[in-house]
């Protein structure tokens, strides 16, 4: 996908959580949803990530590039829901929280998750720091 078509799914994907990163008054805050945005137009343009519209819903489907012995190829992330959110503890650190989230959204266990390696443990980590402004 080129960078300019990549830029606009990313774009519609925050605009769908009501994320408007130059609302954000933090400059440190807001500089962390800016790099967010760029890591993740990066997975949109390789192919890694697609947002896939759902019956109103919106899912990120991750093609995952280095996937384990016994671990899926791909897999779809639903949208954030209270239930997602109650599945991490709020004494965890952020990272520990993150794969919470993301074990919960995507159906698999934060155990599971944490599997992953390299980018692709990167696009969950970008993915769940997004989830969490949502």
């Amino acid at each position: 996908m080129s960078l300019e078509n990549a830029e606009k799914e990313v774009d519609k994907f925050l605009a769908f959580y009501r994320i408007k990163i130059s609302k954000i008054r933090v400059k440190a805050n807001r500089e962390a949803m800016e790099a967010c945005r760029d890591y993740l137009t990066g997975y949109v343009e390789d192919g890694v990530l697609n947002f896939v519209d759902k019956d109103g819903s919106l899912e990120c489907v991750h093609n995952v590039m280095r996937p384990r012995k016994n671990f899926p190829s791909q897999v779809i992330y639903r949208e954030v829901d209270g239930v997602a959110k109650t599945a991490m503890d709020d004494d965890d650190p952020s990272y520990a929280r993150i794969y919470s989230l993301m074990g919960a959204l995507s159906g698999l266990r934060r155990d599971q998750i944490m599997l992953m390696r390299g980018c692709d443990s990167s696009l969950v980590e970008t993915l769940g720091k997004v989830f969490l402004q949502a």
